[in-house]
C-alpha cells in the first residue's frame, strides 16, 4: 500500500492510497484518519479499463462525501458522472 496524496473531501482530509485491489473508503465519521483507496495500475487515456478506473475513483470519493448513501445509489451516481466526464474527453494521462 503506497500513500500517494491527501485529498480534502467535504470537511475531512483523507489519505489516498494506491492498492493492488478494488477501491475502498473508510467511514469518516468513525475513523480518525479516513482513507480512500484506489486500485493500483489504473490505465491511462482510452486504454481498456481506463473508464472503469475513473468510475472507481469517483465512486470512492462519493462514499467519502456521504458514507450513508447506499451502494446502489453510489454506483449509479459514479457511473453517471463518469459517463459525462468521458464524453467530455477527460482521461487520466501519464504512464
Amino acid at each position: 500500500m503506497a500513500k500517494v496524496k491527501t485529498a480534502k473531501l467535504g470537511n475531512k482530509v483523507f489519505d489516498v492510497f494506491v492498492e493492488p485491489h478494488d477501491g475502498y473508503c473508510t467511514d469518516p465519521q468513525t475513523t480518525t484518519d479516513p482513507v480512500v483507496g484506489v486500485p493500483y495500475g489504473l490505465p491511462c487515456g482510452s486504454r481498456r479499463g481506463a473508464k472503469k478506473g475513473m468510475e472507481s475513483l469517483i465512486h470512492e470519493m462519493l462514499h467519502a462525501l456521504n458514507f450513508s448513501k447506499t451502494e446502489t445509489r453510489v454506483d449509479k451516481e459514479a457511473r453517471q458522472m463518469t459517463n459525462l466526464l468521458w464524453r467530455l474527453g477527460y482521461r487520466r494521462i501519464g504512464s
